[in-house]
């Protein structure tokens, strides 16, 4: 055997470091800084030990870092920690209680690692300061509550929960329930990252309360994630649920970027009164209410952006559209938007929404564009199965329609 060649391990974990390392490109930005970086982990050290006992938690720490959390240690979930792994439904109590422990022993900066399938019957609560990463996997929440305050994760104040390879977080009912995946309690520097979010009877994330106006850098940060198969069962109160990821009364500067959210029973998105967020990217598919829905409130509740989003198919048999928006009154920015198939826009008694660039098409049989008692600017862009004086016939009420170079592809 030639100890000069790499095992095929060594290769693999390699190729993790160096993609992490390269995800952080303002730091590492060409390959002799990564060069650099993995050569100074390893010196003074013995090879073989340093690279697969220190590599993972390299990996860890750096994802920490990109967090802006401080660095801390590196813990398992395992069964050492008293935690089945692929467990059954006779030991989710015991496995409940034991993560539980196991979290509230950690301190700020520590990173908690979940690897394996593990099965729960009641909310986990972080502790603050500390980063979740499941590392593929699972974790299924077990049961039924008509507690609409509960959650699978329940996060609070500089928290973060983080996926490396897409793991789940599901909900296994036997009937009607108000659990949701994961809810943010206060918005305050809290991340959620590259998770699978599914059939929970409420919403998939909660973002509530407040928190994140206080320091804009440090408003709750949500990316890459997949929301789909939420349940409306009929306690999210007047604007139902089923929500792939709801912001209710969620603060401020709150950011999604790149979330999936696809056959749902609520949205995609509801934005219920929170001002200054930010969608960027993502795909909005086949859900029962809307691909986003946003709702203005009293004050300073809304003045939303949504940046290079794809609409497509909510079900305008359910009087869905792929984006509504109502009572909003100081306005609603879609930028670089594709909005096709079914229903595509209902805006409501609002003020100041724009759509700059969009597209969008009608579904024929009288689905248009829905405007009422609003002020709306559609800028640049193109509409498909309907013209823009058609449009106009069907606006009602007061405010304002205006087109501006906009295409009519009929």
């Amino acid at each position: 055997m030639v100890k000069n060649k790499l095992s095929m391990k060594r290769i693999l974990v390699l190729f993790l470091l160096v993609c992490s390392f390269a995800a952080k490109a303002q730091i590492y930005s060409n390959a002799p800084d990564i060069r650099a970086a993995l050569l100074r982990n390893i010196q003074g050290r013995s090879a073989a030990k340093a690279f697969y006992q220190d590599s993972l938690y390299l990996l860890l720490n750096d994802i920490t870092y990109q967090l802006g959390a401080p660095v801390g240690k590196t813990f398992y979930i395992n069964q050492a920690s008293g935690v089945n792994y692929d467990s059954t439904a006779s030991n989710v109590g015991t496995n409940t209680t034991n993560i539980q422990a196991f979290v509230n022993a950690r301190t700020a900066g520590d990173v908690i690692v979940f690897s394996g399938k593990y099965q729960i019957n009641d909310e986990i609560v972080m502790k603050k300061g500390l980063t979740f990463v499941f590392y593929g996997g699972s974790l299924t929440l077990e049961g039924n509550t008509a507690d609409g305050t509960k959650a699978a994760i329940k996060m609070d104040t500089s928290c973060s929960v983080i996926g490396v390879g897409l793991p789940l977080i599901r909900h296994a009912p036997s009937g009607a329930n108000a659990y949701r995946g994961i809810r943010v309690v206060n918005t305050f520097d809290c991340k959620i990252e590259g998770v699978a979010i599914t059939n929970f009877g409420n919403e998939g994330i909660l973002v509530s309360g407040g928190g994140g106006g206080t320091n804009q850098m440090k408003a709750t940060r949500i990316s890459n994630v997949y929301c789909y198969g939420m349940k409306n069962n009929g306690f999210g109160g007047t604007r139902g649920n089923g929500n792939g990821i709801a912001l209710k009364s969620a603060g401020e500067y709150v950011k999604i970027e790149n979330a999936y959210c696809i056959d749902n029973e609520g949205s995609g998105i509801l934005n219920d009164g929170s001002a200054n967020c930010d969608i960027i990217g993502g795909k909005f598919i086949r859900n029962d209410t809307a691909g986003v829905y946003v709702v203005g409130n009293v004050g300073n509740s809304d003045h939303f952006a949504i940046v290079g989003a794809q609409f497509n198919h909510q079900d305008s048999s359910l009087a869905s559209f792929n984006v509504r928006i109502e009572d909003v009154d100081t306005g609603v920015n879609l930028t670089g938007c594709s909005i096709y198939g079914g229903a595509p826009l209902k805006v409501i008694n609002s003020k100041g929404v724009s759509l700059n660039g969009c597209g969008m098409s009608g579904a024929g049989g009288g689905v248009y564009p829905h405007i009422q008692t609003s002020t709306v600017y559609i800028n640049g862009g193109h509409i498909i199965g309907v013209s823009q004086a058609t449009v106009l016939s069907n606006f009602t009420g007061g405010g304002t329609l205006q087109f501006n170079n906009v295409l009519d592809a009929l």
